[in-house]
């Protein structure tokens, strides 16, 4: 007998010490409408949302799936992802944005449009595309441990505003065990950048 995905998840979420919520009410959906991935298309919605609280590092952390809809001419097509979104006073963030490179990102280069490289770290740069506001401040947040760190990993889009980050993988939906993945990435992230 096969198990549904929301039996899966939450018992994923009992595994990881989190509270799970299928279809949560969501008060926290306008601290996200700053990050890039929430800025795109309509009927938006959050399910399957997993969430821990810590009171002492006045950190709160959450794992749920998101999806919008936009439009590809006529048609409407929805993308689904699974976030992870992370609020702490630790965090003190400039705004950033860090995704996979394309081929487009490189032809943009040849044209002049740069983001932010690290000439010791040429595998990261020719990885991930990163921009930010303030340059100065997105280098000094990504320290060789940061750069190191995902120069090992592949896909991933990070996103970081002041006491938030959100960690997805762009039109990925994740499985239980994968959540397990994006849950630990989330925490090795929040230790790099604190």
């Amino acid at each position: 007998m096969k198990v549904s995905r929301k039996a899966e998840l939450s018992g994923m979420a009992y595994e990881l010490g989190m509270d799970f919520d299928p279809k949560p009410s969501f008060p926290d959906i306008k601290l996200l409408s700053a990050f890039k991935l929430f800025k795109h298309g309509h009927s938006k919605k959050i399910t399957n949302q997993f969430q821990r609280s810590d009171e002492q590092l006045e950190s709160k952390a959450q794992i749920f799936d998101y999806q919008y809809t936009i439009q590809a001419g006529n048609t409407p097509v929805t993308k689904r992802q699974t976030v992870c979104f992370i609020q702490s006073k630790q965090l003190e963030l400039p705004i950033f944005y860090l995704r996979p490179e394309t081929w487009i990102d490189r032809f943009k280069q040849y044209l002049g449009w740069e983001d932010i490289d690290f000439v010791h770290y040429p595998d990261f740069s020719k990885k991930y595309y990163l921009s930010g506001e303030m340059e100065e401040l997105v280098r000094e947040l990504f320290k060789d441990d940061v750069l190191h760190y995902f120069t090992l990993k592949d896909g991933w889009h990070v996103e970081g505003i002041g006491f938030f980050l959100i960690i997805y993988r762009d039109g990925k939906l994740l499985n239980a065990d994968s959540i397990r993945l994006i849950n630990k990435i989330g925490i090795d992230i929040f230790q790099l950048f604190k």
